[in-house]
């Protein structure tokens, strides 16, 4: 790998670990990351995380929650 994407790597390592639930606005934050054309893979991974979540707290399981964020499982 080359610099420029050993430094992407950090940027998304960096932005993962700084974003949470809490976060109010996912399109504010994601362009803010400093990720360029790698921003819509930070975007698809808050959504995931997000799905995960609304999954647990409908009360499935690990196994389910990963599944519906997954989407091969119905969240219903």
């Amino acid at each position: 790998g080359d610099y420029g994407a050993a430094l992407q790597s950090a940027r998304m390592h960096a932005a993962q670990c700084a974003w949470t639930h809490g976060c109010n606005d996912d399109a504010a934050f994601v362009e803010r990351s400093g990720l360029g054309d790698k921003a819509s893979e930070l975007a698809s991974w808050m959504a995931w995380q997000r799905r995960y979540a609304e999954a647990k707290a409908r009360g499935a399981t690990d196994g389910d929650a990963h599944a519906i964020a997954c989407g091969y499982k119905s969240a219903a």
